[in-house]
């Protein structure tokens, strides 16, 4: 065997709208969307092992107010966390934004500059009512 290379990926999407619609009152609308991307890689060869990981999540919120099928006023906002490892190196970086202004752009070469905690590391809190699917990190053999 010359060498042996695995990669164990999940990308999971949840987009979630809800509606209040009452005759002669403005009708409320609010769509939650969450996207993950964890992958991780394994290689092997003759003389080394090396392993990668990748995070990348999307969260976003928007809520708006329609009258006769026009937006009469709405607010929006969106965070995305990004996180890379390998043998020899770590980047984070977590962006949030609200109502078009950049909020938090925070970025670190170094895993032990910012706690990620399984990519757990928002600077802000999500809502309570912002119900997103963590996935497990992928578990990948050990070399012997």
């Amino acid at each position: 065997m010359v060498g042996k290379v695995q990669l164990v990926m999940e990308a999971p999407l949840q987009v979630q709208t809800s509606m209040v619609k009452v005759e002669g009152v403005p009708t409320f609308e609010n769509t939650q969307l969450s996207h993950q991307l964890q992958e991780a890689t394994y290689v092997k060869d003759l003389s080394t092992v090396s392993m990668s990981t990748l995070s990348d999540r999307q969260e976003a919120e928007g809520s708006d107010v329609m009258h006769d099928e026009e937006a009469q006023r709405g607010i929006a906002s969106t965070r995305s966390y990004y996180k890379y490892t390998d043998d020899n190196s770590c980047y984070l970086r977590t962006v949030n934004v609200e109502e078009g202004a950049i909020k938090v752009d925070m970025a670190s070469r170094s895993c032990f500059a910012i706690s990620d905690g399984g990519l757990r590391w928002p600077v802000r809190r999500l809502p309570r009512h912002l119900r997103l699917t963590r996935l497990p990190s992928p578990s990948l053999p050990h070399s012997n």
